[in-house]
């Protein structure tokens, strides 16, 4: 093997001349007070740092290639367990057919048997069981063949990670080998022109250490993995420059590998009064206690964490000890909620250890979800502790939040998107990694949607739809994934192929937790938890189990017994009771008071909490991408167009501006000659009134069933860090672009059939006119935003904008005399419309056009009013879109329970 570390002439002579010229310096320098000191010499110090980072580089590309193995491993025993069930399944059929046929069975006549001798249907009989004795054989023969080639697999698998950790090891030792040859000719120099050659070489010279992972008998090899109770450092950063910047493309040791990470996440400075982090504002860490930093002074012993990793400031800030953050088990200690005056969670104690499957069952209606909700944080807890990675649930819910993976059992997704455009749109959403196509390609393949990448999700099959749905959750990797009926409208087969990759995916160090009524796959669980009615335990332990200590002959019937009648003391309140008295919450309260004990507490100085602006400058832009994506693509429902359907659909994207455009021709038809410039006429008044509506309807019809559309969407968003204020923003942003199109649309179309306003105050008459009709479209498409955000449902959102339309309508100030009414004038101030036509009716001069004038002091013809008009629409505009946000921040963000909330500790 050629060596892998070239020692050239030129890095020869910077040896030999850097040794000759601290030897002639005489640096070390000797101490008289302190003789026996440990010194260096900064050569040296670059020498030892070169063979720390060669160490690093070795040591992630060992992990990296682990990974590979250990994912392989766990796929190959996977499969050999499936082909084992099944093994055991075929010879199960192969008793049963080759069991003598009974005398029934031997003289049972079929169809086409009926005329027939007894002798010749007896041998039909014979011949249907050898034939289908055979057949078993042959089932039998392929699944035997299959375990012996998955077993072959899993075994060979085995001894290669010990290789890999071997060939890493042999390299580490050659970059000792080099390092060592480098100081050596480094020393001859500098020891023969040194005042104490002989200090010197005693204090400069001996071997080299190897790190740790390379010793056999180390507990830290990789492939052994950290301790469960305290996890033990990873690796340790030397930090040699004033300033450290850390990111997904920066150069090991500070390189982050974490899904989501930007290339440049965050820095830390040598200060005078300490170690200064700094955060560059894109997301997802760091953390300080849970609190989301932009600039924190450490000292030593402070920490921070960042994805799976919990950063140690060491002596002398100039070293960083790298640990893993916590062993991913989820503690489950006590948990009490309530809502609507009945219990939620009641008792719920558990533990689950991470790399597991748990399996959470129970009647209908009986609170499963529940806990799903409280590890979200949208369900206050009323009681009880909640850990996760050694983080309190309620102390650090927005570091643990980005963690988490949810896939609700609705599958609401885009459908006019395709496969890849939907899970690239979400990737970019939940952080600012690189990594998108490997991403998606990686959970496409596991998840067998590589075919269907380029297909619309319209056009899916509801399981296609929840394996997309599902994969979207994937992309972040996330440590603990919650799943609400996972297999439910899944094809036969693709549900236990389905079990068997979450089985896989918990083997690599993660933890998953699923709610499912599929008993017939609750053996590929590690653990089950069964709940009744409020939400109470009444077992946790092996599915195995389950049956035998529930006093039940199957599944089904042990659902069939937990079905109660709220208030009856059934068998549900029976095994609920029996669980609590049998004190199962004693290990979990043990483990809650290990991590309260154990878990540290940094004393960072000058916090700073990471504001969002920068995180919502990038979520803004792909959303109003995305945004755009939708709008043009609306009427898209084909993965292959045909140029019918191609003109169909640009017709259904663009039927909000030919609805304007012959509106307007419309209303240019009903209004008499002389439109809005030919003297006094009752035309003015009749062109307004249609053209305001116009634009209020208009206005409201592009936005009322937007939001109320999307609100799961928005939701299941919203749980993974989306903000509320990019998400409203891009929608109000969009449809603000369409309704001044409309509007221009509008005014342009009646000026080319009926004249205009004959002079304008500020600018060309067309313009004003102009102005006013997309300030009141706009305006009124803010309007059916923040209609779309209240209400629950589409047909309420309906009626809601029927309602506000009409009173727009009847108090515009055209339809009545306003000027003398200060109770009208008040229900029409919040109005959009009846500023729209004040700044229409002031720019058109309709009081003096008016062969009878109207004494409205909002139409008087002066450009101070016309700007006032204006500024009060636009300033409508901006409450309405306020009012948006707090509206959807109001119905997604979790309320304090109505009592009892001091109680929870977490």
């Amino acid at each position: 093997m050629s060596d892998p570390l070239p020692y050239p002439a030129r890095s020869r002579l910077s040896d030999w001349w850097n040794g000759f010229r601290d030897g002639r310096e005489g640096i070390p320098a000797r101490s008289p007070a302190a003789p026996h000191r440990q010194v260096t010499t900064p050569h040296r110090n670059m020498l030892l740092g070169r063979a720390g980072e060669l160490y690093q580089l070795e040591y992630l590309s060992l992990q990296e290639r682990l990974a590979v193995t250990t994912s392989a491993l766990a796929k190959a025993g996977a499969d050999a367990s499936a082909r084992h069930e099944a093994r055991l399944r075929g010879l199960e059929d192969l008793r049963e057919a080759t069991a003598p046929l009974g005398a029934e069975e031997r003289d049972a006549r079929l169809l086409g048997d009926r005329d027939h001798p007894i002798g010749l249907v007896r041998k039909r009989r014979r011949n249907e069981r050898e034939r289908r004795i055979a057949q078993v054989r042959r089932s039998l023969a392929a699944v035997e063949e299959s375990l012996a080639r998955a077993e072959h697999v899993r075994d060979a698998l085995t001894p290669l990670q010990e290789q890999l950790v071997e060939m890493a090891s042999a390299r580490a030792r050659r970059i000792r080998e080099h390092t060592e040859r480098r100081i050596a000719a480094y020393l001859r120099p500098l020891l023969r022109r040194h005042p104490h050659p002989a200090w010197a070489a005693e204090r400069l010279g001996g071997p080299l250490d190897l790190p740790a992972w390379t010793l056999a008998e180390h507990e830290e090899v990789p492939v052994a993995g950290p301790e469960r109770e305290e996890p033990p450092a990873a690796y340790e950063i030397e930090l040699l420059t004033p300033e450290s910047i850390f990111g997904a493309q920066c150069p090991p040791p500070f390189l982050l590998r974490e899904p989501g990470s930007a290339p440049r996440q965050f820095r830390l400075v040598q200060e005078e009064a300490g170690l200064r982090l700094r955060d560059y504002g894109h997301g997802n860490g760091p953390y300080i206690d849970g609190r989301p930093v932009r600039s924190a002074l450490l000292h030593p012993g402070d920490h921070f964490d960042f994805g799976d990793h919990r950063y140690v400031v060491r002596d002398g800030r100039r070293h960083l000890g790298v640990t893993r953050l916590g062993v991913r088990d989820l503690i489950v200690a006590g948990l009490e909620a309530e809502s609507g005056g009945r219990y939620r969670l009641r008792d719920m104690s558990f533990v689950q250890r991470e790399g597991t499957v748990l399996a959470i069952v129970g009647p209908s209606g009986a609170g499963k979800s529940s806990l799903f909700h409280a590890l979200l944080g949208e369900l206050p807890l009323t009681a009880g502790e909640l850990y996760f990675e050694g983080l309190a649930v309620r102390e650090h819910r927005e570091q643990i939040r980005e963690r988490l993976g949810f896939v609700p059992q609705e599958i609401d997704l885009f459908g006019q998107l395709t496969v890849e455009q939907l899970l690239r749109y979400a990737y970019r959403l939940r952080g600012p990694g690189t990594q998108a196509d490997d991403q998606i390609d990686y959970v496409c393949g596991k998840l067998e949607l590589r075919d269907h990448r380029t297909r619309l999700v319209s056009t899916l099959s509801g399981g296609q739809r929840r394996r997309v749905s599902i994969a979207m959750e994937l992309l972040n990797e996330p440590k603990l994934l919650m799943l609400d009926e996972p297999t439910s409208g899944l094809d036969l087969g693709l549900d236990r192929q389905l079990m068997t990759f979450l089985r896989e995916y918990a083997s690599l160090g993660n933890t998953v937790m699923i709610i499912t009524h599929a008993t017939e796959h609750l053996h590929l669980a590690e653990q089950a938890l069964v709940v009744v009615r409020g939400g109470r335990p009444v077992y946790a332990g092996s599915p195995g189990e389950l049956t035998k200590r529930l006093g039940v002959s199957s599944h089904p019937q042990l659902m069939v017994d937990l079905q109660e009648e709220e208030g009856t003391a059934g068998r549900a309140t029976e095994l609920a009771e029996e669980y609590a008295r049998l004190d199962s919450g004693a290990e979990a309260r043990a483990a809650a008071e290990h991590v309260r004990v154990t878990r540290p507490e940094t004393a960072a100085r000058d916090l700073v909490r990471r504001g969002k602006a920068r995180l919502l400058r990038r979520q803004l832009h792909v959303l109003l991408r995305r945004q755009i994506h939708l709008v043009l693509t609306r009427g898209v429902t084909k993965d292959r167009c045909s140029p019918l359907d191609t003109c169909r659909a640009v017709i259904l994207a663009s039927l909000p501006l030919l609805i304007a455009a012959l509106s307007a021709v419309l209303a240019a038809m009903v209004t008499g000659p002389d439109g809005l410039g030919r003297g006094p006429s009752p035309d003015g008044a009749t062109a307004l009134t249609l053209l305001t509506t116009l634009a209020v309807l208009s206005g409201q019809a592009l936005s009322y069933g937007d939001i109320v559309g999307e609100y799961r969407i928005i939701q299941r968003e919203h749980r993974t860090g989306v903000l509320l204020p990019a998400v409203v923003l891009a929608k109000w942003l969009v449809f603000a672009v369409v309704a001044l199109l409309q509007g221009l649309l509008m005014t342009g179309v009646f000026l080319a059939v009926r004249p205009g306003p004959p002079a304008g105050l500020v600018l060309w008459p067309w313009l004003e006119l102009a102005a006013g009709l997309c300030g009141l479209t706009v305006a009124s498409m803010s309007l059916g935003l923040v209609i779309s955000a209240i209400v629950r449902k589409l047909e309420q959102a309906v009626a809601l904008v029927t309602a506000t339309s009409v009173a727009q309508i009847a108090l515009n100030g055209l339809t009545a005399d306003l000027s003398g009414n200060v109770l009208l004038n008040a229900l029409a101030s919040p109005l959009p419309n009846r500023w729209g036509v004040a700044a229409t009716a002031s720019a058109s001069n309709l009081r003096g056009n008016s062969p009878q004038p109207v004494a409205d002091a909002l139409w008087r013809h002066t450009p101070g009013q016309w700007l006032f008009a204006l500024a009060v629409v636009a300033a409508l505009s901006l409450v309405y879109l306020i009012a948006t946000g707090v509206a959807l921040k109001f119905r997604l963000e979790p309320r304090s329970p109505d009592r009892g909330e001091r109680k929870a500790t977490s």
